[in-house]
């Protein structure tokens, strides 16, 4: 999540931020406890909101056309049917038309795009194998505590890091990518996300101390995630990745440590069947 405190601060813009967040709290909610068709809907539009997000910061020429055109729409395609064969349950050959149809489309369209070809052999990776990841949670058998927590452990880590930030302040993380974040926010990050596992121990059926330290170090790489993002915002010349969110920015900035994280997370439920 980009930094809050490197948005415009005042009453309104607060509350603002504050009607937002509750209309994300409540639609998430509304389709995690779900589950199924409403869940996977929810992943792959707003896959398709972040794609297009990060089509515009990534390839300077579409964004200066006003549209993604063809190209863009060329390259979400097999994303798309990447998620759709998620849905259906088939996440090996939804990973597989990743890797091996929407990287090639993409790299070969990233001429048209005006598009580097890293950020083009990016794009369906960084967006498409964590959607794969959520939908193929959603579908095992502890699904929705395996959501909750991977869901918690980013909101864990995001309020933690921000109340510890503002509140204790001191030596900067990484001032070159994001001059706001500080140690002390990591640290209250970390000890937010290990509350979150102690929680959810239970209901995951695993150690409280083991789950506690695996929150603890998603926590530290959901920050790598934020900076990531930053770095990438940076890079471009961006400040946020979009505007749809009122008082938030784009969805990718709000996104962007849970991209991180859920990989990690399905790797997890995989080791602990």
């Amino acid at each position: 999540m980009s930094d809050p405190a490197a948005a415009p601060s005042g009453p309104s813009n607060l509350r603002l931020r504050v009607q937002s967040a509750l209309v994300m709290l409540v639609v998430a909610g509304i389709c995690v406890w779900a589950g199924g068709l409403l869940f996977d809907l929810l992943v792959i539009g707003v896959v398709g909101v972040m794609l297009l997000e990060y089509n515009t910061i990534t390839a300077p020429g579409a964004a200066r056309d006003g549209t993604p055109g063809k190209p863009f729409a060329l390259v979400a395609a097999p994303i798309a049917l990447a998620l759709i064969l998620a849905a259906f349950g088939w996440a090996v050959a939804a990973l597989l038309i990743l890797v091996v149809v929407a990287v090639p489309v993409s790299l070969f369209l990233a001429p048209m795009q005006d598009r580097a070809p890293f950020w083009a052999l990016l794009a369906p990776l960084y967006v498409g194998v964590p959607a794969v990841a959520l939908i193929w949670l959603s579908q095992q058998e502890n699904g929705l505590a395996w959501i909750l927590w991977l869901i918690g452990v980013v909101v864990a880590t995001d309020i933690g890091g921000y109340a510890a930030g503002r509140t204790i302040g001191g030596p900067k993380l990484s001032p070159r990518i994001s001059p706001k974040k500080t140690w002390a926010g990591l640290l209250g990050g970390v000890v937010g996300a290990g509350i979150v596992g102690l929680l959810c121990a239970s209901a995951l059926d695993i150690g409280a101390g083991s789950l506690m330290l695996l929150s603890a170090a998603l926590a530290v790489w959901e920050q790598i995630g934020d900076l990531f993002e930053s770095s990438i915002k940076r890079r471009f010349g961006v400040k946020d990745s979009g505007s749809i969110i009122p008082g938030h920015g784009g969805v990718l900035d709000r996104a962007d440590g849970l991209l991180f994280v859920a990989p990690v997370v399905a790797l997890i439920a995989l080791a602990v069947a």
